[in-house]
This record gives C-alpha cells, sequence and structure tokens, in this order.
C-alpha cells in the first residue's frame, strides 16, 4: 500500500517513462452526490501499486503522471473512473485504452463484465467476494486489497491480445476513435441545468409544466452538489411530479430558496424547451424506425459487429424526427453508413 507523500512521489518518479500504466479506482457512493475515492491501483506489467488517497492528501504527483502525454493508460469501462479522476484531479488522461469498448469491437458479450472477459480470454477466474464492500474502512482486509490488484494485474495482457484481433480486423482505427470521443471533458462536468435528464419520466409531463419542471430538477441538483447528498435524497422524482400536479408544497424556507434561484436563473429557465414530439414516433415513423433500424443491423453484421456499437435507440429515433444528432452520423460510423443513409436523404 502506497499511503505516504513520500512513497507516492517515488512511485510517480520511476513511471514517468512507462508507455503503458494499467488503472482502476474504488470508490463509495452511497450517501453523497460525489463518488469518494477510496483507492486507485496501478500497474505497469511488472509491480502492482495500491494507492490510498484517504491517507494522502498531496497527489499532484499522480495528477502529472496521469498527465503525462506519453503514457496510455489501461483501464475496463473507464467511464466511471475517468469520472472519479477528473472530480479529483480536473484533468484526463491524454491516451487512453479501454478493454470492454476494444471488446465490443470483436465477438464477446456487449459491455462485457471484466470477470467474464478474463475467463473468455485468458482463462482467469478472480474473487468476487469483495464487490459489495466498503472501500472506504480502514484497515482493509488483506483479501479485499488483493481483489482490487487483481483489477490490474491482467489488464495490459488483456490490452496486448485485443490489439492484436482489433489490428488484424482492421478496426483499431475504429476504436481509437472511440477512445478518444470518451476523453471529452464535457461528459464529466457537471451542469445544473442537466438535472431534468435524471428525472425519470420527464416527457410524461404536461406541457405547460415542463418550465417550472426543469427548475425544480436543477434547483434539486444545485442543493444535492451543494450539501454533497444523492438528489433523490433531496427531492425523489415522485415528490417532483407531486410538486408539479399540486399534491405537495415546499417548506416555507425551501419556497423562498427555490424562488431565489429562479430569480437569479430566469434567464435559463425561461429559454428552456422540451419537445416531446421528438421522444414519440407517430405510426409511419415507427414503421421507418425498423426499416432503418434492419438495414443498419445488416451493415453491423457485414463488418462483424455488435449492433449496438453502431447505433442506440436514442440515435434511430434523432435521425428518424430531425436527419441530424445522430452518433453514428460522424466518424468511422459514417464511413460505413454513409451509402445507406444516403437513402434516406429523400424519405
Amino acid at each position: 500500500m502506497i499511503e505516504s507523500v513520500s512513497e507516492l512521489n517515488s512511485l510517480c518518479a520511476s513511471l514517468q517513462n512507462s508507455k503503458f500504466i494499467a488503472i482502476d479506482t474504488e470508490f463509495k457512493r452511497v450517501d453523497t452526490f460525489l463518488p469518494v475515492l477510496c483507492l486507485i491501483q496501478i500497474s505497469d506489467g511488472q509491480n502492482i501499486s495500491i494507492i490510498d488517497p484517504i491517507k494522502i492528501k498531496d497527489l499532484s504527483a499522480l495528477k502529472k503522471l496521469i498527465t503525462n502525454t506519453q503514457i496510455c493508460w489501461v483501464f475496463h469501462s473507464a467511464r466511471q473512473d475517468l469520472e472519479v479522476l477528473y472530480q479529483y484531479f480536473g484533468v484526463l488522461p491524454k491516451k487512453i485504452f479501454d478493454t470492454q469498448i476494444a471488446a465490443n469491437f470483436i465477438n464477446f458479450n456487449y459491455q462485457i463484465s471484466y470477470q467474464d472477459l478474463l475467463k473468455n480470454v485468458l482463462d482467469v477466474v478472480i474473487e468476487k467476494k469483495y464487490t459489495r464492500i466498503d472501500w472506504s474502512k480502514r484497515p482493509l482486509p488483506i483479501g479485499a486489497i488483493e481483489y482490487a490488484a487483481d483489477d490490474v494485474r491482467y489488464l495490459l495482457n488483456l490490452k496486448n491480445l485485443l490489439e492484436k484481433e482489433l489490428v488484424k480486423e482492421k478496426k483499431i482505427d475504429w476504436v481509437n476513435e472511440d477512445f478518444e470521443s470518451i476523453l471529452n471533458l464535457t461528459l464529466y462536468q457537471r451542469d445544473i441545468f442537466d438535472g431534468w435528464k435524471k428525472v425519470k419520466g420527464f416527457s410524461g409531463i404536461n406541457n405547460n409544466k415542463y418550465k417550472y419542471a426543469f427548475a425544480i430538477s436543477a434547483w434539486r441538483e444545485q442543493r444535492a452538489i451543494k450539501r454533497d447528498k444523492p438528489r433523490k435524497w433531496i427531492m425523489s422524482d415522485e415528490k417532483i411530479y407531486s410538486l408539479i400536479s399540486g399534491n405537495y408544497s415546499l417548506s416555507r424556507s425551501n419556497q423562498k430558496d427555490f424562488e431565489i434561484f429562479c430569480e437569479r436563473f430566469k434567464n435559463e429557465i425561461n429559454n428552456f424547451k422540451f419537445d416531446k414530439t421528438l421522444t414519440k414516433l407517430s405510426k409511419s415513423e415507427s414503421e421507418q424506425k425498423k426499416q432503418l433500424q434492419s438495414s443498419l443491423v445488416s451493415v453491423a453484421n457485414k463488418y462483424n459487429l455488435k449492433p449496438e456499437v453502431l447505433f442506440n435507440k436514442k440515435s434511430i429515433i434523432n435521425f428518424i424526427k430531425t436527419r441530424q444528432k445522430a452518433n453514428f452520423q460522424s466518424g468511422w460510423r459514417y464511413s460505413l453508413l454513409k451509402e445507406e443513409l444516403s437513402k434516406w436523404e429523400t424519405f
């Protein structure tokens, strides 16, 4: 365990010339809005180091290492790890390799777990005993530390084998493009005005209540961040709906706070627009969706890709409704689909 600044500085200095470093994090996200970083595991293929960010208060050496342009950081299912790293360091790696994304492009189950990928590729079975442990508690059981170490122990081997297959199938440029896409900083920057997207069934709200619902959800998001509590601890989705329908009222102090919030952000609230017709398909549009989806599945099969890698339900709907904003209208996906999509230009 790396538990002091001096140990961390020494470790980071020894790794600064590495080309690839495997990384994983353990965090707690039960009673807080933001995840609490509890462990950082890294491996250069020779040694595994477990860093304790709870005991080490100065992680600047690690921040410098993370942004080293010569190092490619190897993850499995990187999004949550990147979110936590960005929260703590305000930066992201310059280069990554995500073994889950890589596996999506080969003949594995979509979004395959680390455990299943290890079993399929390396015939390695790892312990799952500590999946639900509270990683913030100290001291951690020896078994838990070994479990955490296993999360990076095999990552570089996985990366090498998957990369070899991607090169063989001529998909390495495609997967690298997807790696770059999840290094977009905007994915990890919190905006309280995206709070409405966290309200389940938002499209079912009455048209004349959308601005109010938008304001309430943004206010909830702001309070959750300020108090560092889960948003639903501040106000459940059910209470938001009850508030909108008039079956529930804010306390006097909360109502005053909400009114101050609305005055401060009146421009954002007044400018909010939500068109539910963009999320619901007519009968003819539903038929178009089936036709387009069938065509895209055929293209996916042609290139030995899981359909989910090429498109998702939201992108299909966006295309049917607007002929834009679909994830497959740019990059390597568009290069495969350009001919098929051209048929729809005058549809």
